[in-house]
Formats: C-alpha cells, structure tokens, sequence
C-alpha cells in the first residue's frame, strides 16, 4: 500500500523503551518498514539505562553500516550536524 508508506515518510523511532517493549527482533523489521534512516538512537526521555540500549544494538547482527547509522549517523543527517 503506497499510501501507508507517504502516510509515515516523516515518522522516526527512537530506542528509548525497546527492551520494555519488544524482542530485539523489532529492529529488522522497522528498519524494513520504515527504513533503516528512521531509527534514532535514544531519547528525550529515557526509561532505561542508555549503556543497556548501547549494548542491545551493538550486538544485533545488523551490520557495522547499519548500527553507525541507528548509533548516531541518522540523528546527525536528520539534525543537519
């Protein structure tokens, strides 16, 4: 469905509560649906130990492309640093 993907083309995740949440397996599929430039890593409210999420996306197996992007390179290119 076309329209769904125009629907969220500005909509972006963070990782703030994903081990609350979800298995770890979420992260292919948002990155999947959404595309892996929609994934920010963090938040404006973290509920849980920022070292805790570090550590979860370090070890997907995501490739190192993939976790630059998520860990830091998505926030920059959508903030224009």
């Amino acid at each position: 469905m076309p329209e769904v993907g125009e629907a969220l083309k500005n909509t972006y995740v963070d990782t703030a509560a994903t081990r609350l949440l979800y298995r770890s397996a979420i992260y292919p599929l948002v990155g999947q649906l959404l595309g892996w430039d929609k994934v920010l890593f963090g938040t404006d409210f973290p509920l849980l130990s920022q070292a805790r999420c570090l550590e979860e996306v370090q070890a997907l197996r995501l490739g190192q492309e993939k976790k630059r992007a998520i860990l830091g390179g998505n926030a920059r290119r959508l903030l224009q640093l």
